[in-house]
């Protein structure tokens, strides 16, 4: 499969053709394996941004399986009880002591 990708994602071991002239390029051929950071270097200093990468000729190494993230256990919810019903508390009755005379 051949994809076109920005040189800043060019990768050692992706398998590319370079768009120029075989005298535009400091290489010795037009596609090759890239084999050290060097070349990347060399190919971004050729003013191209975009490149074709073979990736079935590429020797990329496997990407990582892609796992979920752990879920953290969350600790168990306590219910909580509304509060009790609450009497009302009329200002005239026994509890504030007044109203009711004579007790």
């Amino acid at each position: 499969m051949i994809r076109k990708i920005p040189v800043n994602d060019l990768k050692v071991g992706m398998y590319v053709k370079l768009p120029l002239s075989w005298l535009d390029h400091p290489f010795s051929l037009s596609q090759f394996i890239i084999k050290n950071r060097q070349q990347i270097k060399e190919i971004k200093e050729c003013a191209i941004l975009h490149i074709e990468v073979d990736f079935d000729k590429s020797e990329l190494p496997p990407e990582p399986a892609r796992t979920k993230p752990k879920e953290v256990e969350q600790p168990a919810k306590k219910e909580i009880e509304p509060p009790a019903q609450m009497e009302s508390r009329n200002p005239g009755t026994r509890e504030f002591g007044i109203g009711h005379r004579g007790q």
